[in-house]
C-alpha cells in the first residue's frame, strides 16, 4: 500500500491496524507500538516524537533500543560463527 501522504491516523486505518495499535498503546506495549508504526512505513526518525506524545518514558524507550541492540549483536555473532565455521 502507498502511504507517502497519509498521516499516521490515516496509515493505520488503512491498513487495518488501528485497533491493534490503540490496544498496544493502552497496554504500554511500546515494542509492538513501534512494531505496528514500522509496519505502516514510519521511518525510525519520527517514531521517538510519537511514542513520547503517546505517554510512554524514556525507559520504555531504552529498553526497545536495548532490544533491538541485542537483537542486532545476536545476528552479528550468529553470522560471524556461520562463516568461521562453515566457510564457502
Amino acid at each position: 500500500m502507498e502511504y507517502a501522504a497519509m498521516t499516521v491516523n490515516e496509515r493505520l486505518y488503512a491498513s487495518g491496524k488501528l485497533k491493534s495499535f490503540d490496544v498496544a498503546v493502552l497496554r504500554k506495549d511500546v515494542i509492538n507500538v513501534i512494531d505496528i508504526l514500522k509496519s505502516v512505513d514510519i521511518d525510525n526518525e519520527p517514531i521517538i516524537p510519537i511514542i513520547e506524545r503517546l505517554g510512554f518514558n524514556k525507559s520504555s524507550l531504552a529498553a526497545y533500543k536495548n532490544d533491538n541492540l541485542n537483537y542486532a549483536k545476536t545476528i552479528f555473532v550468529s553470522n560471524f560463527f556461520k562463516r568461521l565455521f562453515f566457510k564457502n
